[in-house]
């Protein structure tokens, strides 16, 4: 996705050459793929929509409203989709075939959703709040079972079935990390310091690596009673990886 451009870009793996650009709607930003209707979703953060692309035209096929802005979205395989909506605090649960939203989740004491994970053997999700801490709710009853500290502005969050860990990226620098008891039961592990601003991650399920982005940083001037959102440094970008010791 290219928020900035309202566009979701088709690139070609082994070129890098982009073959199609998709024009839907405003500042898309979380993608994922739904195996069992062969859809691409793309979740629109200003649109509070999204565009469901058929990958073999490239083309979109509907929009879904979504009534908030959406976060990070995951699938289950089965044809369900399930997305953050930020402002309100819920998860919207997408029928991947029927291409509605047939349910959402209320997300109690959480003041803004972002960060999404999921437990497909257990069908558990994994929410991170703005209040510091990490929903684990029912994917198919919407009960929140669990509710787990974290640090501050989570935005990324992963979970890796063989170790049986959820990892939350924050912004404050830090990656909590959560060891699954249970299918109801969970513990936090430590507070593992990153750098400010490594909110994004992904797992290698091979190796167990762990790895989040960050970039030396520039802050706008303060304004009050506005959250400011840095830039990053041209040329400073940089991989982290995190693994076991």
């Amino acid at each position: 996705t290219d928020g900035q451009g309202n566009q979701v870009l088709v690139f070609d793996l082994a070129t890098d050459k982009v073959l199609n650009a998709i024009h839907g709607g405003r500042n898309p930003d979380s993608i994922v793929y739904e195996p069992a209707s062969g859809q691409v979703f793309a979740f629109n953060g200003s649109s509070h929509d999204a565009s469901v692309i058929d990958p073999g035209t490239a083309e979109i096929v509907k929009t879904i409203p979504l009534g908030d802005k959406p976060e990070f979205s995951r699938v289950d395989g089965k044809g369900l989709v399930f997305v953050n909506l930020e402002s309100s605090a819920e998860i919207a649960v997408i029928d991947g075939r029927a291409l509605k939203v047939t349910k959402t989740y209320k997300l109690p004491n959480c003041g803004a959703a972002s960060a999404l994970a999921f437990d497909s053997a257990n069908r558990r999700l994994f929410a991170g709040c703005e209040t510091r801490q990490l929903k684990v709710v029912d994917a198919d009853t919407g009960n929140v079972l669990a509710s787990l500290p974290i640090g501050e502005d989570a935005d990324g969050a992963a979970f890796d079935p063989q170790e049986r860990r959820i990892f939350v990226a924050n912004r404050d620098g830090t990656m909590t990390i959560i060891r699954q008891e249970d299918a109801d039961h969970f513990s936090v592990e430590q507070n593992l310091q990153t750098e400010e601003y490594a909110k994004t991650i992904a797992i290698d399920l091979k190796t167990h690596r762990i790895f989040s982005s960050t970039a030396d940083l520039i802050w706008p001037k303060a304004e009050p009673g506005k959250k400011l959102l840095p830039d990053a440094k041209p040329g400073s970008f940089r991989l982290l990886v995190i693994s076991r010791s």
